[in-house]
């Protein structure tokens, strides 16, 4: 009876175990089942009419007669009329000062004239003697360069002494005379200006405005005469 007894057990065991299983896993399913269930309803939900915004009715706004009869136009043209109104007003006023801009130097340079009209005429009388010098200071330059060119190309050779001898007086002369020119004109303007301040920096200005152009004439003149003797060194 012993032997039986324990023979037994374990398949009772065994069947019990096999028992729970089955009921767990049934459980398993049905949970499933219901948890698929709940989600479908939450995805499915509908949106609640709360949520949702009726659209606006349009409204027709009564337009009162003028007194000639005419409807008058609803506010929003009204607004939308100035509106452009102002935006295009700023545009009209901008188009006239640059043209006022652009005459500004040619009226002060018309009033600086009108107010200082010695300068005009001076101005004038030293442009013509600045040309006139000029064109003789490149006349003598030319002939300094052609003399060399001539005795390099016959065998000779050239000195310094050479060109003094030959050009040295003349062009003095030439110089000299251009400055007493200067001076006559520079006297005259004093005369007219009467030692007042503003004709004494005129003055100023004309005498440097003056060498600085002998001496641009100058330095011509000589970079053509080296350019001539290097020419023939080589």
């Amino acid at each position: 009876m012993d032997n039986s007894n324990k023979r037994v057990k374990p398949r009772t065991w065994i069947a019990i175990g096999a028992a729970a299983m089955l009921v767990l896993t049934i459980a398993a399913v049905a949970i499933g089942y219901r948890i698929g269930q709940v989600t479908d309803r939450l995805v499915q939900a509908p949106v609640p009419e709360a949520t949702q915004s009726p659209s606006p009715e349009p409204r027709e706004e009564a337009t009162e007669p003028t007194a000639a009869g005419e409807a008058s136009p609803p506010p929003a043209a009204e607004e939308a009329g100035g509106g452009e109104a102002e935006r295009a007003e700023p545009n009209g006023p901008t188009a006239s000062p640059p043209a006022a801009k652009e005459a500004e130097p040619a009226a002060a340079e018309a009033g600086g004239a009108a107010e200082d009209p010695v300068r005009a005429e001076y101005e004038a009388r030293f442009a013509k003697l600045r040309t006139g010098c000029q064109a003789k200071a490149g006349q003598l330059s030319g002939e300094v360069v052609a003399y060399i060119k001539q005795a390099r190309q016959s065998g000779g050779k050239v000195s310094a002494d050479e060109l003094q001898e030959q050009f040295m007086e003349e062009i003095a002369a030439s110089e000299a005379e251009c400055d007493r020119q200067f001076d006559a004109i520079v006297a005259d303007a004093e005369k007219e200006y009467g030692g007042s301040e503003a004709g004494e920096k005129q003055l100023t200005e004309w005498r440097s405005g003056y060498s600085a152009s002998k001496g641009k004439a100058r330095m011509t003149a000589m970079a053509a005469i080296l350019a001539a003797w290097g020419a023939g060194a080589e």
